[in-house]
Order: C-alpha cells, then structure tokens, then sequence
C-alpha cells in the first residue's frame, strides 16, 4: 500500500505512543490515527489504566493506604477489560495488584505532581503527555516516575545487554517528559523512575543529557519519517495483533488470523 498522508499528519499533535505505535505497525497505526477506526478494549492496556486509576487516587489523598486493596479488588472486574492470553492471568495480575498495593512504597507527601497533563514541542514539534508522578525526594532532588505494569529490569554491567536496551527504549518517554518539567521547574529532573509495581521493582536512572538529545532527535527522526512515509504494509505478528493492538477488530489482516489464514 503506497499512499501519502502528509497533509493530514502535518498537523497532528504528537505523543510517546503515537510514535511507538508506528513502529510497531504502520498499517494500525493508519487505521488509528489517520482513518480513526474506533480502539476496543485490551486486557494488557485496561489493566494498566486501572492502576494508574487507583496509584493516582491514593497519591491525591482520595485513598486511603488502607482503601486500596479494597477499592481495587470490587473494581476489577468490571474495570479490566478485554481477553488476556490465557485465562489465569486474570488471576495472575489481580494478585500482583493486591500484593502491591498492600505496601504500594510510594509516599503521598513526596507527590508534587500527579497525573500532570500537558502541551510542549520536541524539536518544534507539538507534542502532549501524562506524567504518573513528580516526586520529592529527601535529599531536595526531584524525580520524575512513571508506573509500569511490563516487568524492566535495572541497568546491567553487562556490555550490550538486551535489559539495557529495553530500558534505554522506554526511558525516551521519561526523557521527552523532562521538557515539561523543565518549564516548570526550570531545571532538569534528576532522577527517571519505573515503578515496576507488578513486581515490586523500583529503577531510578539519573538525568543524562546526551541521552536526552538523543530522545530528542529519536522523536524528531521519527516524526519526519512518519510524515513522509508510503509504505503502509501491516507488520503482521499474531500475539500483538491479538492483545496489543486496539483497533485490530477493524484490521483485515487480522481477520486472517482470526480465520487461520495466518498463523
């Protein structure tokens, strides 16, 4: 499929996942955010939006520590949606989320900021974003977290190491974040943090700027590319058709898998 969409992407807003959306798959990433076919619920996503429901709710003081646990079991199952890969982890990850929030780590009276929405540019590129959290520490430095359901691991000694990578990959967002904060903090974070909270793991990077410039031209990278892009073949990978992708009901090429047609 060769087709240019310029003139409508020239004008879009921009976001960590709508960037990470085309890489994962140009052709969804089309029928999302050009064609705008309607997104479905996915277990993974409603999952992790749920969390950051109950997290947010407790770090503004609407919950008590001792609520928690209580208001996230009676939601549950009515506020995790879609089919999870195999049925156990419904009961997977509705433990997890009772074990963490039993002793959830986080102190309400270090949150600056929750949930903060707001509107910046990336390389004049108009961009928008969530922050979970801007955290006070003891020491008088700031950080920035973010709450995470996947499970990353903390930075390895090991040269190459396939940790490191994924992490530096899901630090870009921490990093394009830290333009936000910077205009209303007027410095730099010290501190990037991944509240791991399915597995009770907690990584704080500090603040690099090389590794900020290169976040930076990453993004801008990308956008250029998405703006001229024609090439909209599918990336057709049938775990992430099924479970990650919101708008595979409205994607042929998932009916395929649905079918057989591909396997």
């Amino acid at each position: 499929m060769s087709l240019n969409y310029s003139y409508v992407i020239q004008d879009m807003t921009w976001s960590y996942s709508r960037l990470t959306q085309f890489e994962s798959c140009r052709y969804g990433w089309l029928l999302k955010y050009v064609h705008k076919e309607k997104s479905g619920p996915l277990f993974f996503a409603s999952y992790g939006s749920f969390m950051h429901e109950v997290m947010a709710k407790y770090l503004l003081g609407q919950l008590g520590h001792g609520d928690l646990v209580g208001y996230f079991v009676a939601r549950y199952h009515t506020r995790v949606e879609g089919r999870p890969p195999n049925p156990n982890l419904h009961t997977e990850y509705l433990c997890d989320g009772v074990r963490y929030l039993a002793y959830p780590g986080l102190d309400p009276a270090k949150a600056l900021d929750v949930e903060h929405y707001d509107q910046f540019t990336v390389a004049g590129f108009p961009f928008q974003g969530y922050i979970d959290l801007i955290m006070a520490e003891d020491n008088g430095k700031l950080s920035i977290v973010d709450h995470k359901s996947r499970a990353l691991k903390p930075r390895s000694n090991r040269k190459n190491s396939r940790s490191n990578a994924e992490l530096d990959k899901y630090l870009r967002q921490l990093y394009l974040y830290s333009i936000p904060f910077k205009n209303q903090y007027g410095r730099w974070p010290d501190n990037l943090c991944f509240n791991c909270f399915r597995e009770g793991v907690f990584i704080a990077e500090p603040f690099d700027e090389a590794a900020f410039e290169s976040a930076v031209e990453w993004a801008q990278s990308l956008i250029c590319a998405i703006t001229d892009n024609e090439d909209w073949a599918p990336s057709i990978e049938p775990f992430k058709c099924r479970y990650l992708c919101d708008v595979h009901e409205q994607c042929e090429y998932y009916q395929l898998i649905k079918s057989g047609e591909i396997t």
